[in-house]
């Protein structure tokens, strides 16, 4: 009886020790993979964090702005994240020091002279081995009829909203015109700007396209020498602006051992809408138009 029970009971140890083994594999597999997620990697692991969106409220002063910034990049580190998009520019305005476009009003209360916020959060972005990319609306004015930010008197004289005819309008929606040779010249400018007064690591365009219902007739009318159609007109308009950019980014990295990218947010209508002319565009097999 007594071999019986102790057999029993190395048998049992055996399977005690059979699942202990098993279960403590599965801590450390499940364990590894997280450490491996969260572990430095190529592949971009991005957040977007705007003002605009309400990811952050406006600044009122240094330290609960700071507060603020490094809650999320406190955040981004525990989830191995590696890139933050930040809204620079949402309304042809300026979350940083910029001569060419006015302060947002989410800086009302930023003395530049005394302390950039901009400046500090990439900063600190770079301390923690992230990426900062300026992300800018390139084209948008107001989606409100109106934009707090300024008035049109009050813009910097080399601003082209300050010109109407610089300006498309559909209901409460304005947008820089695409199409207008100054308006191109300006937004390089404005990234330009970025780029040789801050260490950002990309610049990322949103909004990079016409708005629905948009006239641009009279640009059109002036600018359109080859006869393109209405959708092919304004598909050069941003190819342009696309390569003018891409030219000066890629001169200024050459020249200053730089590696600024361009990166760029589509709309997100390419297969499932119709574009601003109000045609729906057709496919071939291959999905090209």
């Amino acid at each position: 009886m007594k071999i019986i029970k102790r057999i029993i009971s190395l048998v049992l140890l055996f399977l005690f020790t059979i699942f202990s083994v098993a279960f403590l594999n599965v801590k450390e597999v499940s364990a590894s993979k997280q450490n491996n997620y969260n572990s430095r990697t190529q592949e971009i692991r991005a957040v977007w964090v705007s003002h605009f969106a309400g990811d952050l409220s406006a600044y009122t002063n240094e330290s609960s702005y700071k507060n603020q910034i490094t809650t999320i990049l406190n955040n981004m580190e525990s989830w191995g994240m590696n890139t933050l998009v930040f809204h620079v520019r949402t309304h042809n305005n300026a979350l940083y020091k910029s001569t060419l476009n006015p302060k947002s009003r989410y800086y009302n209360n930023v003395n530049f002279d005394e302390f950039d916020p901009l400046e500090w959060i990439i900063d600190e972005c770079h301390k923690r081995g992230i990426e900062f990319h300026a992300w800018l609306n390139p084209y948008r004015v107001s989606t409100s009829g109106n934009n707090p930010d300024y008035t049109y008197e009050t813009l910097p004289l080399s601003n082209p909203a300050r010109q109407s005819e610089n300006l498309i309008t559909v209901g409460d929606n304005i947008i820089l015109d695409p199409g207008r040779p100054a308006v191109r010249e300006f937004i390089v400018a404005t990234c330009m700007e970025l780029i040789e007064n801050y260490d950002v690591d990309a610049i990322n365009f949103d909004d990079y396209f016409y708005i629905s219902g948009a006239d641009d007739s009279a640009t059109r009318a002036i600018y359109n020498t080859s006869n393109l159609s209405v959708d092919n007109f304004r598909r050069q308009q941003v190819d342009l602006l696309i390569e003018a950019l891409h030219n000066s980014i890629s001169e200024y990295n050459k020249e200053n051992n730089k590696a600024v990218e361009i990166g760029i947010a589509p709309s997100g209508v390419y297969r499932n809408g119709s574009y601003s002319s109000g045609t729906t565009p057709t496919y071939n097999a291959n999905g090209d138009l």
